[in-house]
Order: structure tokens, then sequence, then C-alpha cells
């Protein structure tokens, strides 16, 4: 009776929750049927270098944290990290292709299990933007809104089509999380919610320079 009663009170929670389950059995059953695109061969590698040998000059045009979450898992494997002493520790593109292409010859072995790890916390992170979405849908609007705004999520072509790849999903989740802060913190102001207001501006820029553009964003809604 208290389990049937608590499912009733939590019913739009438990719906969200089935339909990002789901998306998420279906992101990863598709993982090894999909090609890995040009993007992840550098960023990929770029990760593992990150983690296992601070050469943080490796594909330095993006930030690093979306590349230090995808290779993570890796770090779990048994994989070969060639030498880089050759190539020096300037920031370049050449740096980055040859990194990658020493990177994969290395594993070439391993390449399916690198492939599908490296892009498990992607698919993770497309979760946690689908209860970002809940949370502030239900806070704008009501747990039916909610509902169906995750619906709507779980059902978009491009989410099921990017939700599973490296440096794609981690800018829609930064955007969305900058602004319920915001409207968090606008609503209420307090010194937690300006801490987490502040730690939203942080990841912002950890995953892309371009969102930089948030913060006069930022300084002129502040303000008001």
């Amino acid at each position: 009776m208290d389990a049937r009663r608590i499912a009733t009170q939590h019913r739009p929670e438990l719906i969200a929750a089935a339909l990002l389950l789901l998306m998420a059995v279906n992101l990863l059953s598709v993982i090894a049927r999909k090609s890995i695109t040009i993007d992840e061969t550098l960023a990929i590698p770029s990760g593992y270098y990150y983690l296992t040998t601070r050469a943080f000059n490796l594909d330095s045009d993006h930030p690093p944290l979306p590349k230090l979450l995808a290779a993570s898992p890796l770090v779990l494997l048994s994989l070969e990290r060639p030498s880089l002493d050759d190539v020096g520790d300037e920031r370049s593109t050449q740096q980055t292709l040859v990194a990658a292409n020493r990177f994969w010859s290395a594993n070439q072995t391993q390449f399916r299990s690198i492939f599908f790890w490296g892009r498990v916390p992607m698919i993770a992170l497309t979760m946690l933007l689908g209860v970002l979405i809940f949370a502030f849908a239900r806070r704008l609007f009501n747990q039916r809104a909610a509902v169906l705004a995750v619906t709507l999520f779980c059902l978009e072509p491009n989410i099921l089509a990017h939700g599973r790849v490296v440096k794609d999903i981690h800018v829609a989740l930064a955007y969305l999380l900058f602004f319920f802060a915001l409207y968090v913190y606008k609503s209420a102001p307090t010194l937690r919610r300006a801490l987490f207001l502040g730690a939203a501006c942080g990841v912002s820029l950890g995953v892309k320079y371009s969102l930089v553009v948030l913060f006069p964003l930022l300084l002129v809604l502040v303000s008001f």
C-alpha cells in the first residue's frame, strides 16, 4: 500500500525516469552500429592523454572537460599509450593528428571497446539533460508540462542522433544549466543560489569557449 501511494505521488517523476531510461537503452544499443565521427577520433585520444600524461596541449581548440569525461572509462582498459616526446609540446593541429594516429594504431585491436566506452559518458550527460529539462519545466509550469517536455526530448531526432556523440550534447546541457541557475537565482537571490549560478558559468566555459557569450547576458540580467 505504501509503495502504491508513493508511486501515485511520484507518478510524473517515474514516467520521466522510465522515458529517459528507455532512451538510454536505445542510445547504448546503437553505438556498435554507428561509425565514429571525425571529432571523436581526435577527442577520445586527447582526453586519454590528458588523464595519463597531462598533455593538455592536444586538441586545445576546445576545453578539456568533455574529453576528460569521454576518456575516463578508458583508464580501466589495458591500452597502449604511445610516446609523444618526439613531437614537442606546442599547441598545433598537426601534433593532435599525430597523437591520435599513434593512439588508434597502437590500440586497433581494442577499437570497439574504446569506441563504446568513450561514448557512454555522453549518454550519461544526455540523461542528465533530460532530468534538467524535467526540473526546469516543472518549475516554470507544472508536472504535466515537465513530463511532456521530457517526452518530446526523448523523441527528438537530433538528440537521438547526437546524444551518444562526444563533443555535442554537453553544450546543450551547459547552456540549459546556465539559464536554469539564472532563473533560480533571480526568483529568490541567496548565497547558495549565487554559488550555483557561478558553478554553472564555470561549467559553460569548461565545455565550450564560445559560451563566453553568456557572460554579458548574465551581467545584464542580474543587474535588473
